[in-house]
């Protein structure tokens, strides 16, 4: 069953407004020949048009450009594309279209849209709107955040004023619901008491379910990726990372701050300026940046050396949760080394599993922190969560990606 607004074909709307702008168009080329040439159109000259008839086609009954519903014009492109579609493939049609009555501003725009009428035009009949008519609103709002929490009081008050009207018989539609989630959950989730309402979130992406998925995807386009401060930061985010890496919320916050206060902006070295057909970039980077807390680390105090100079505010016991964000950088160089190269499909699949190995802690990977019932990050060729999978230590040892030989198992 095909949903159809209009119960005319319309797939054609647009394409002869635009078939009429070239009609037109030749019209006034046509004009313009006339005036240089100081010509005046004698009977027998070339006809504009091939016929009266496809004159009067363009025209309605006030001598005005026939366009059909404007909403149909200017909003169904989607729409008149898959008609267009199905008018191809001749299917056999059953029509079951049902006359919708006028009794409010929403019923009268949908009955328009259902007969193909403009009722712009003047030779329409005038449609008379009842002070107290609200079926069709519209709000101005600043931010997606109070749009949605217009809506949510939009809904109580429906609620309030409509006893038998229940939670499960709204369905609210929005363009793009992956931007819009983080605020319905903000709102809605929020709400308590006599405000709280039951909601749920359909037709989001897996990788807006999971941040576990984002952040593998994330990884995978590291060749692509300027490695900003907040890019990575937020993969030291996800609860996964942080625990591959023993890190908690507390050590987060220490690494946001040396991070921002060493002046680590982006690129992992100096030759990232190339990559973006730059210069290089001597500063700014994440190499400089822990290249100065390193050296605060070993020489608080010291005078800069090398034109380094040092980040003295990593102390004591904090030299630990340093090694883990140059491990965690060295990890993420190396990768972004490896990935571009050509590989057969086999050797994809050994990568990955060594990048999960050394970025994830497979407790996590199965789905920790991402949600109950959210995808998450598995060994390739496994399911999600499965596999047996176990970890090495971080530390110690080669600082790279820990590599699976053919024929030997994880440790």
């Amino acid at each position: 069953m095909q949903g159809n607004p209009c119960r005319f074909y319309w797939g054609d709307l647009l394409e002869r407004w635009r078939a009429d702008g070239r009609l037109f168009q030749q019209l006034l080329a046509r004009r313009r020949a006339h005036i240089q040439a100081n010509l005046q159109q004698a009977a027998g000259q070339r006809p504009l048009f091939a016929s009266q008839g496809e004159l009067d086609a363009l025209f309605n009954a006030a001598d005005e450009l026939a366009d059909g519903h404007p909403l149909l014009v200017s909003w169904g492109k989607q729409g008149r594309d898959h008609q267009a579609l199905l008018a191809d493939l001749a299917p056999q049609e059953y029509e079951a279209f049902a006359d919708i009555e006028p009794s409010g501003l929403l019923q009268r725009l949908q009955a328009d849209m259902l007969d193909l009428l403009d009722r712009s035009r003047p030779e329409a009949e005038p449609f008379c709107l009842r002070p107290e008519d609200d079926s069709l609103q519209v709000r101005g709002c600043h931010s997606p955040m109070r749009e949605v929490e217009v809506l949510h009081d939009a809904l109580l008050a429906r609620l309030a004023a409509d006893e038998t009207l229940q939670p499960r018989d709204i369905l609210v539609m929005v363009a793009d619901i992956n931007a819009y989630s983080p605020f319905i959950q903000a709102v809605f989730g929020a709400a308590q008491g006599s405000r709280w309402l039951p909601f749920a979130i359909s037709d989001r992406s897996a990788q807006q379910e999971s941040p576990l998925l984002q952040s593998l995807l994330t990884l995978l386009r590291l060749p692509q990726l300027r490695c900003s401060a907040p890019e990575l930061l937020s993969l030291l985010a996800v609860p996964a990372i942080q625990a591959a890496l023993g890190l908690d919320e507390a050590a987060l916050a220490a690494l946001q701050a040396w991070v921002q206060e060493a002046g680590v902006r982006w690129g992992l070295d100096e030759t990232d300026g190339a990559r973006f057909e730059l210069n290089r970039m001597p500063g700014n980077t994440w190499q400089h940046g822990l290249e100065r807390m390193l050296l605060g680390f070993a020489m608080a105090g010291a005078d800069p050396l090398a034109d380094i100079s040092p980040y003295g505010e990593v102390e004591g016991q904090d030299g630990v949760l340093l090694g883990q964000l140059a491990l965690f950088v060295e990890r993420l160089r190396r990768l972004r080394q490896t990935l571009p190269e050509a590989r057969p499909l086999t050797a994809w699949r050994e990568l990955l599993d060594d990048l999960l190995l050394a970025f994830y802690a497979p407790d996590e990977a199965g789905g920790g922190g991402a949600g109950p019932g959210a995808p998450g990050v598995g060994r390739a060729g496994a399911p999600a969560g499965g596999g047996g999978l176990r970890r090495a230590p971080v530390t110690g040892g080669d600082p790279g990606l820990p590599h699976r030989g053919p024929g030997r198992t994880p440790p």
